[in-house]
C-alpha cells in the first residue's frame, strides 16, 4: 500500500456493520413457511409450543452463536458447515456474518426442502444435502470447512464416536467448531427431558430409554430419535483424542451459580416421592429413582465440600463452583472446539 493510499483510509471512517433486520422479520419466516411450521408436529410426544418456539428463535440463535465464533475465528469469507442444518436458520445467520460458501447436511426431507426454499428465497446459495453425518465416506464427499456447527444435534447421531471423528476430520487447520447438546446430570433435564418431557429418561442407557419411551408413548421403537446421553468429560476426550482442543463456553465461578440449583434439586427430590414410573417395569423405575436421588446427593456434598473449601482453601473455589455447576447443574452444555493452526508449534 503506498503511503497516499495509507493516509486515504487512515482518515476515512471504516463503514459501519450493516443492519440486519430483527430475528423475527418475515422475510426469515416467509407465509408459506411460517403456515408449515404452525401446523406440522415433530414427533409423538413432543410439546407442540416448545418445538415451535424453538424453530421461531433460530436466526436469533444463530447469531448468538456468530457472537460466540467470532471471539475464536473470522468469519469473513470462510466455509461453514451445519450439521444437522434443519430449516437453516445458523447458515443464514453464518451468510449474514460474511461466511463464505454455506453447506448444510440433514436427514429429514421435510426440513431440507424448507431449507433449500428459505436461503432461496434469501438469494443465499447454500450447497443442502441429505447426508448422515455418521455414515462412511462423508469426510472424503464434503471436504474441509473452517467453521462447523453442531448445535442440539449430536446426542440423536446412532453412532457418536463416528460422528465426531469424521467433524473433526473436516475442520481445517486453525478452524472452530460449535457444539450444543444437553446436560445428562442436569435437574431440568431429570425432571423432563428436552426431548419428550419424560423424567428420569436422561439416566438410562438407550435400550432403557427405548423401552421407557415405547412404554410411556405407546409408539415402536423406530419413532425415539435419541441416541446417547454423554457427558463433558466424554466430548472433551473424544475431540481432543482427534486433534480437537473443545472447552466448555461458560464458566461458572461463585457459589451464587451452584446454588441458583437447589430449587430444582428440591423439585426433584419431592416429585421423587411419587411414583413418576407406574406403567414400567418395577425395575427400570427404581434404576431412575435412585440414579436421580444420587443427583441429588452428589449436589448437597458438593454445596458442603464448597463452604470447607471457601475457607481453607479459597484460590480454588471458582474452579470448583465451575466444575459442579457447569459440569453436573447446567441444562445444556456449550463448547468450542479448535484444531490448531499449521504455522503453531507444541505438542499437548
Amino acid at each position: 500500500m503506498t503511503a497516499q493510499n495509507a493516509m486515504l483510509f487512515s482518515t476515512h471512517p471504516e463503514t459501519p456493520p450493516r443492519a440486519l433486520p430483527p430475528p423475527d422479520d418475515p422475510r426469515y419466516f416467509p407465509a408459506d413457511f411460517k403456515e408449515h411450521l404452525d401446523t406440522t408436529l415433530c414427533g409423538p410426544g413432543t410439546d407442540p409450543k416448545i418445538y415451535r418456539e424453538y424453530m421461531y428463535s433460530d436466526i436469533a440463535r444463530g447469531r448468538e452463536i456468530v457472537k460466540v465464533m467470532r471471539a475464536h475465528v473470522d468469519i469473513a469469507g470462510k466455509d461453514v458447515l451445519d450439521v444437522g442444518c434443519g430449516y437453516g436458520g445458523l447458515l443464514i445467520a453464518m451468510k449474514e456474518a460474511g461466511a463464505g460458501s454455506l453447506t448444510g447436511i440433514e436427514l429429514e426431507p421435510w426440513r431440507l426442502e424448507w431449507g433449500r426454499k428459505r436461503l432461496e428465497s434469501l438469494d443465499y446459495a447454500a450447497k443442502i444435502l441429505e447426508m448422515d453425518v455418521c455414515q462412511p465416506g462423508v469426510p472424503a464427499t464434503l471436504g474441509s470447512f473452517d467453521i462447523i456447527l453442531a448445535q442440539d444435534v449430536i446426542e440423536h447421531v446412532m453412532d457418536l464416536s463416528a460422528t465426531i471423528d469424521h467433524m473433526s476430520q473436516m475442520l481445517r487447520p486453525g478452524g472452530a467448531i460449535y457444539v450444543q447438546v444437553g446436560n445428562k446430570f442436569s435437574p431440568d433435564q431429570l425432571l423432563a427431558d428436552h426431548h419428550l418431557r419424560l423424567p428420569g429418561i436422561t439416566v438410562l442407557s438407550r435400550p432403557q430409554a427405548v423401552e421407557y419411551y415405547c412404554t410411556r408413548m405407546r409408539q415402536p421403537e423406530s419413532g425415539y430419535a435419541v441416541g446417547y446421553w454423554r457427558d463433558e468429560k466424554y466430548y472433551g476426550n473424544a475431540f481432543r483424542r482427534r486433534g480437537v482442543d473443545l472447552k466448555r463456553l461458560h464458566r461458572y465461578p461463585t457459589t451464587e451459580y451452584v446454588l441458583a440449583y437447589a430449587a430444582g434439586v428440591s423439585l426433584m427430590c419431592s416429585q421423587l416421592n411419587q411414583d413418576l414410573w407406574p406403567d414400567l417395569r418395577p425395575e427400570l423405575g427404581q434404576r431412575m429413582k435412585r440414579r436421580m436421588l444420587k443427583i441429588a446427593e452428589l449436589y448437597v456434598h458438593a454445596s458442603r465440600q464448597l463452604a470447607v473449601i471457601a475457607a481453607e482453601r479459597p484460590e480454588q473455589l471458582e474452579e470448583a463452583c465451575d466444575a459442579v455447576t457447569g459440569r453436573m447443574l447446567v441444562p445444556v452444555l456449550r463448547f468450542v472446539g479448535k484444531r490448531k493452526a499449521e504455522n503453531e508449534g507444541g505438542g499437548e
